[in-house]
């Protein structure tokens, strides 16, 4: 049988690596192992236990919105699939790095070979009580590093192997439009919605790059998380006082889009100064899934948003502002079917260019 240890498939390593006759047999010590280390028997295989632990760090390490932004924001900045895997194994690497030596490995390439061929080799896993655990847990892992396998709206299943991945492109949820789509407060511990809107800012910051990459071959994907205001922990916004609004679909529970917004109340400051600035809304990301524009998820988005602003504060509503870069011209557009207006603009350095930022805004009377 085989085992994942990281989200990468091992057992088809180990296919090519070792006769039929043989993967039964303990590995010994190969490079990438620690010697001495209590994670591992004497002839070189992993305890099932430490390698139920290893998997539960790394499954926890994946999940993070952190990683989850990042591992999309590379994936989507490509179309070419041995770029989206050579990122995949970049990111992981970066947690892997981490953690391994807590668990008997190098923390380098060597090291996860490693970890995997001790894994499925180890007789000891196999015939334990937690081998079910182990298999599962290997399944998610390559679950959480795959944004395809994640996309395709298919559960996490044991018998789901690398392969089938690797021969046919998944069908992405949501490629039929949902025929209802409903709006919901975000909160922070809202962690499953949390997760889904980690992956859309990576695919937002893969679309700017997208956008500008002809302009500037040496930016990365990662460079715009700061001028989006994507960089922070949206727990911790959400906490600090930043509205956030979700839109899923009601036919797959799936979150297909966000608004983030900000409210300035023009309060006294502590030294009995005014604010310079009057109440206002800084709304600092609006997104909707590829898939699901087209529908109204947007317009529903800001509906409610601005339903909120003007029961708990009619003077914020009143003044709304965006920012948008200068060549998303159809953001533009659309803003200005809601009322917005080009006030100014203003310019960041992304790489080596420099990026202008229309701003928008929308009164009311």
């Amino acid at each position: 049988s085989k085992l994942l240890i990281h989200g990468i498939n091992v057992g088809l390593i180990v296919s090519h690596m070792y006769p039929v006759q043989d993967r039964e047999k303990p590995c010994g010590f190969i490079p990438g192992m620690i010697m001495n280390h209590p994670a591992l028997n004497s002839d070189g295989t992993m305890k099932p236990d430490w390698c139920i632990k290893l998997q539960e760090k790394l499954i926890d390490q994946y999940s993070q919105e952190e990683f989850q932004k990042k591992l999309y924001a590379g994936w989507y900045a490509t179309d070419d699939l041995t770029e989206r895997h050579k990122w995949r194994q970049h990111v992981c690497m970066e947690i892997q790095r981490q953690t391994l030596p807590d668990f008997g490995f190098e923390g380098s390439r060597k090291g996860v070979f490693a970890s995997g061929i001790s894994c499925n080799t180890s007789r000891a896993i196999q015939e334990s009580t937690l081998a079910k655990q182990v298999g599962y847990n290997g399944v998610l892992m390559e679950w959480l590093v795959n944004p395809d396998k994640q996309e395709s709206g298919r559960p996490v299943d044991i018998d789901i192997s690398m392969c089938n991945w690797l021969t046919y492109t998944p069908l992405k949820e949501g490629e039929q439009p949902s025929s209802e789509y409903e709006v919901c407060v975000t909160t922070s511990d809202d962690r499953e919605v949390i997760f889904n809107i980690a992956r859309m800012q990576g695919v937002l910051a893969a679309a700017h790059y997208n956008m500008y990459k002809e302009l500037d071959s040496t930016s990365e994907p990662l460079d715009w998380f700061a001028v989006l205001g994507i960089n922070s922990n949206m727990e911790d916004s959400v906490d600090s006082g930043v509205l956030l609004y979700h839109a899923k679909a009601l036919d797959t529970g799936r979150v297909v889009g966000y608004i983030s917004c900000r409210c300035c109340y023009g309060d006294a400051a502590a030294n009995g100064d005014v604010s310079k600035e009057s109440p206002h809304a800084n709304i600092g990301q609006i997104l909707v899934l590829n898939q699901h524009r087209g529908h109204g998820v947007g317009r529903l988005l800001f509906s409610e948003l601005l339903q909120h602003l003007h029961d708990a504060c009619p003077s914020v509503a009143a003044d709304i502002r965006i920012s948008v870069a200068e060549q998303n011209v159809r953001a533009q557009a659309w803003y200005e079917r809601l009322g917005f207006v080009r006030t100014d603009d203003w310019a960041a350095n992304i790489g080596r260019q420099k990026v202008r930022f229309i701003k928008m805004q929308r009164v009311l009377d």
